[in-house]
């Protein structure tokens, strides 16, 4: 009896630390197809809440949100459990840090200058040491890092067969660093995903995760404004920009449609007049920079800090023309680089446009003195366009159980004599871009089941 005893309390945190793993598995092949899931519907699909009004039923990992000086070389962020009810044997969590994948976009091939050295990419803060607290005291964190940059999977438990005590509060701190190099962003989002958490014996509990953020203070927002003209005109569109510290030098890259627009010139404003600006153009995009000199600063406020005056061309057709702020930098006094928390394009709408003259005239002979005229009336951009587009997004050719409702749909628009574009996409991939879409009058966009696996409008999709 005492053997067994023996036997039963060395293998409690081995029953747990395997049933944790046997329900990470489970986990993920939800999360690959919720409604593969055991009671899984379009309302419950969802695995990640905001850190947000996180309720108390079952458990809840959360994140914090965090304002930080500006100059933070290191910073600790607790990971909060929330176990009202029960003990908690153990969890795993995947926790990702700041932007995936670089800021900067080249424009027309060329580096732009900057006379205070920017270095590339966002310089995001990195999971450097992961801590244990009060709560979890001799526990064992393993950690391994994923595919995904930035992102770190987490599992927590202790080989001594002990429990998280039912309650709240800390139960890892995660130490970060920011880099001595690099953009160093205002805002840096702090994401949780695939939360697992196990009873003492390794059963499931359910559990919620809760994302956080970090925000340097003194944050920066940067924002394009609105304009409206005609064909042949000139228009002046305004760089609005939010600063709460005091600001040292701007520099960012443009991007517009070079066939509507040209940019003729840029210009300081009231906030900047002092400043010093240096812009060069290409027939699409510009960079343009604004720097103080022997210690200029600009002052904490909000409000325009740039005038881009774009020509229209003669022929440009009605149209709403993006402008794209790219790879934005900011100085601050303490000469660190950094990236707004929110950058905003700006957009120029074309109105009416350019009209087509008219086609084909011709003059009938009249009988009471008058020549009456026909022809092909004036057009604009419509003109050129293709009637339909049939867009067949709905998942219907993987020998999955989905109705190819895309198929039917292309047979009923034939049986009615309309003349149209046929486009398929594969499962999970972006449908057309908006260099096709901006070609045609009508899309019939068929999504089928957008419940399923590989559901349809992703968000490039939604944005085009």
């Amino acid at each position: 009896m005492k053997t067994f005893f023996h036997l039963a309390v060395c293998l409690r945190p081995m029953i747990a630390v395997v049933g944790l793993l046997c329900l990470s598995i489970q986990s993920l092949c939800a999360r690959a197809c919720p409604e593969l899931a055991e009671g899984a519907s379009p309302e419950s699909a969802s695995w990640r809440i905001e850190g947000e009004g996180l309720d108390s039923t079952g458990v809840t990992l959360s994140l914090p949100h965090l304002t930080i000086p500006a100059d933070t070389d290191t910073v600790v962020v607790p990971v909060e459990l929330r176990n009202e009810w029960d003990e908690v044997g153990g969890l795993q969590v995947d926790i990702s840090v700041g932007d995936v994948g670089p800021l900067g976009v080249a424009l027309a091939g060329q580096a732009q200058p900057w006379p205070y050295t920017a270095r590339g990419g966002r310089a995001s803060p990195t999971l450097d040491t992961i801590l244990t607290t009060d709560r979890t005291p001799g526990w064992m964190i393993d950690r391994s890092n994923l595919p995904r940059p930035g992102t770190t999977r987490i599992l927590l438990f202790d080989p001594a067969g002990s429990n998280i005590a039912a309650g709240a509060g800390p139960v890892m701190e995660l130490v970060l660093s920011f880099p001595e190099e690099g953009v160093i962003p205002d805002f840096v989002p702090l994401r949780m995903e695939a939360v697992v958490v196990s009873d003492p014996v390794g059963g499931a509990l359910p559990a919620r995760g809760g994302d956080g953020s970090l925000t340097l203070g003194e944050m920066v927002e940067l924002k394009a404004g609105e304009a409206e003209t005609d064909q042949g005109d000139t228009v002046s569109l305004a760089v609005d920009m939010f600063n709460a510290g005091p600001v040292v030098g701007v520099q960012f890259g443009l991007a517009w449609e070079s066939n509507l627009l040209e940019l003729v010139r840029a210009t300081t404003t009231e906030r900047t007049a002092r400043f010093q600006l240096e812009w060069e153009g290409s027939v699409d995009s510009a960079w343009v920079l604004l720097y103080g000199q022997s210690g200029l600063e600009m002052e904490p406020g909000q409000g325009p800090i740039l005038a881009l005056v774009f020509g229209i061309a003669d022929t440009a057709y009605a149209a709403d023309v993006p402008v794209r702020l790219l790879d934005v930098q900011v100085m601050d006094v303490g000469g660190r680089e950094r990236a707004p928390s929110s950058v905003t394009p700006g957009r120029v709408r074309i109105f009416p446009g350019y009209l087509d003259p008219p086609r084909d005239l011709v003059a009938l002979s009249g009988q009471d003195g008058r020549v009456p005229l026909s022809w092909a009336p004036p057009t604009g951009e419509e003109a050129g366009k293709e009637a339909l587009l049939l867009v067949d997004d709905d998942a219907s050719r993987l020998g999955s159980p989905y109705m190819d409702v895309g198929g039917q749909m292309a047979n009923d628009l034939a049986a009615a004599g309309y003349a149209f574009d046929y486009y398929t996409v594969p499962p999970g991939s972006d449908g057309p871009g908006r260099d096709v879409l901006l070609h045609v009058h009508t899309v019939i966009w068929m999504t089928g089941y957008e419940w399923g696996c590989h559901p349809t409008l992703t968000p490039n999709d939604q944005a085009n």
